[in-house]
């Protein structure tokens, strides 16, 4: 979760290269994941968003 979150605050990665470091299949799977997690899309958590 962590590193999810350290991931997603640096506007040089782009949500697809977060997600493949995750491990995740998708970039749904990871957009699904983080939802459910966080109660928000990947996109909204980013800075400035």
């Amino acid at each position: 979760m962590h590193l999810a979150v350290q991931y997603l605050a640096n506007p040089r990665m782009r949500i697809t290269e977060v997600a493949d470091l995750l491990g995740y299949s998708s970039i749904g799977a990871f957009t699904r994941w983080h939802g459910a997690t966080f109660g928000s899309s990947p996109r909204k958590a980013r800075p400035n968003s």
